[in-house]
């Protein structure tokens, strides 16, 4: 048996972290194999192991799309745009009725699929909730005992993310840009963008937003979003 019919093996019985130290080992095996790569990527994606399966495919990107054939090279795009926490996104987005890829885009943004993920600011978890809005979310969804951690749990992130992100659709007249700007730098300064720049098309009006980093949320989030609608519609 090599590593890699081991972890399929374990794969099949949901050994998911067992199945993870034979696919560590496998790798080395891979280092010009750019078949043998997709393979471990795909194979660390079935273990819900979304950091290793978009990292192994980040590591040799160049080289995957310089020396494989057309479907192959299409098939990068699901590994590294992957449908990650579904049940939990679907259950989520339809709740509160929200786009489910629309969901993905803000994840794949906010954390990489990386539950444990934090940022300077504070926020916490796969959709970045900062605690003071996860403290806000929870008394308006009745989630009783918030406490910070929970924003480390991927159910707890994606429900409170999904109800945020609707929260601003709804504030925003359903406009996708103008809701992943508030998302990222609250809606205040949104509203105030708008009330100066409303009238330019949207290309134009994101060139207006003055904090750089919204500026640039806007343009990854709705990118990582027409890509999954390419993938997943």
């Amino acid at each position: 048996f090599s590593h890699v019919d081991k972890a399929k093996e374990l794969l099949l019985i949901e050994f998911y972290n067992s199945a993870d130290i034979e696919i560590e080992a496998a790798s080395s095996q891979f280092e010009n194999d750019m078949k043998g790569i997709l393979q471990i990527s795909t194979l660390y994606l079935k273990a819900k192991d979304y950091i290793k399966s978009q990292k192994i495919i980040a590591k040799y990107y160049s080289k995957l799309r310089t020396n494989l054939e057309e479907p192959y090279r299409d098939y990068l795009y699901y590994l590294q745009y992957p449908y990650g926490f579904k049940e939990y996104i679907d259950k989520y987005s339809s709740q509160f009725g929200v786009d489910p890829l629309f969901v993905l885009a803000v994840i794949r943004e906010e954390s990489r699929f990386d539950p444990d993920a934090g940022s300077h600011a504070g926020a916490q978890g796969l959709m970045q909730v900062m605690p003071a809005t996860g403290k806000s979310i929870a008394n308006s969804l009745d989630i009783d005992d918030f406490s910070t951690e929970m924003l480390l749990e991927p159910e707890t992130s994606i429900k409170m993310g999904s109800y945020y992100l609707s929260k601003q659709l709804e504030s925003f007249g359903g406009n996708k840009y103008y809701a992943a700007g508030a998302y990222n730098g609250g809606p205040g300064a949104m509203n105030k963008w708008l009330a100066k720049w409303s009238d330019k098309d949207i290309d134009e009006f994101i060139e207006y937003v003055s904090y750089d980093e919204t500026r640039n949320y806007i343009k990854k989030v709705m990118g990582s979003y027409l890509v999954y609608q390419m993938l997943y519609k």
